[in-house]
């Protein structure tokens, strides 16, 4: 094999197979990222494979020499990220791949490339969607995942389901976050929705590029294809085949039977920075807020032991009650959830103190749930 081609393509290139690359590799040729040149012109495609994900990019370069090579992923990263040159060559002999760059040279051991498992191949496309709506909903549903691995019920995966919207959804029983996003879906064979695990979806995702994300699934796999990379990833299974019944949790979030009330969205999160600065954390991490919503304002509070104490007023634009309401809520999880609803102003709507809080844009139906904590600060 013997390939030219710009530093910055390949470095990308490299750095897109990293969430299939594991720290842990089941077999050492796990860690390693395969090159392959010679089946497209001008085109050499890298591919990281780890089980759990399979990376497949395609890269523009000269290829003077068809052939394949199967290197140290770490290896080859760190050594094109200090590349200096523009151009970079890559060439295999001897067991070893030849890296130049100007006058510096660098020599890998080759691992063997006819043991890498072999790609498990294109999966059923359900459907499109824009490339940057998708990372971002992803990027603010997937808080709302739990960090605590379960089988009955995946709580940390997030769930995709392919309707007339595409639905991003996440909850950890705390909180729900959802993305409701319109895309062009391919059909209704197929499954109706699949279950991902949260942290391996926000990996794969941020590698994506293009205007558009094509998603293709199976009983077992879900792949997102941008054009120029292909990113395949395992999916959860619940032992019952179900997932958390989302939809009905937000019939009871309703105007007509609570108090709304809105305000400016960088308000309310400057607020809660502020005041949040001297609560305490919990054993499980978590620091508490009291919110108190009056007539004309909210006003966020914390009680420390240690740190004092803090109560910083938030504005309200319109509130529907009319008596107070205080309510106590995780300080984080209530930033996650708005920005999760990505609107502003922002519309909380709310049952009593101990009731689900739904948010979301003002007279719209609320897409972010927060649970109150049932106990004081």
């Amino acid at each position: 094999m013997l390939i030219t081609c710009p530093t910055s393509a390949i470095l990308a290139g490299v750095k897109a197979c990293a969430p299939a690359i594991s720290g842990k590799p089941a077999m050492p040729i796990l860690a390693g990222v395969l090159i392959t040149a010679g089946d497209e012109s001008d085109v050499i495609v890298l591919r990281g494979f780890d089980y759990e994900a399979e990376v497949t990019t395609r890269v523009n370069a000269r290829v003077e020499d068809a052939g394949v090579a199967l290197v140290s992923h770490r290896l080859l990263s760190q050594i094109l990220a200090v590349v200096g040159a523009a151009t970079v060559t890559l060439a295999t002999g001897d067991g070893r791949l030849t890296v130049n760059a100007g006058k510096a040279v660098w020599r890998l051991p080759l691992m063997t490339a006819d043991a890498f498992p072999a790609s498990p191949g294109p999966l059923p496309t359900v459907g499109t969607v824009n490339a940057q709506a998708f990372m971002d909903a992803v990027e603010r549903v997937a808080p709302a995942a739990s960090d605590k691995v379960s089988i009955d019920i995946p709580l940390h995966a997030i769930h995709l389901g392919f309707g007339d919207t595409l639905d991003i959804v996440a909850t950890d029983k705390y909180r729900l976050h959802t993305a409701l996003l319109p895309w062009e879906r391919a059909g209704t064979d197929g499954p109706q929705f699949v279950l991902t695990p949260a942290a391996k979806l926000l990996a794969v995702t941020r590698g994506l590029a293009g205007d558009t994300v094509t998603l293709g699934a199976s009983d077992s796999r879900l792949s997102l294809t941008d054009g120029t990379t292909t990113v395949t990833t395992a999916l959860s299974a619940s032992r019952g085949g179900g997932w958390v019944a989302w939809r009905p949790l937000f019939d009871g979030i309703n105007p007509d039977t609570g108090v709304t009330y809105v305000f400016d969205r960088d308000d309310l999160t400057t607020a809660i920075k502020q005041a949040v600065t001297v609560a305490d954390v919990t054993d499980t991490g978590a620091r508490h807020l009291l919110l108190t919503v009056t007539t004309d304002e909210l006003l966020v509070r914390a009680v420390s032991a240690h740190s004092g104490d803090s109560a910083v007023p938030c504005p309200l634009t319109d509130y529907t009650g009319t008596e107070p309401l205080e309510w106590v809520v995780s300080a984080d999880f209530l930033l996650a959830a708005v920005a999760a609803a990505d609107v502003d102003p922002i519309q909380f709507t709310q049952k009593s103190a101990k009731a689900p809080v739904g948010i979301g844009a003002p007279k719209q139906p609320a897409t972010q749930i927060a649970m109150p904590i049932r106990k004081a600060v």
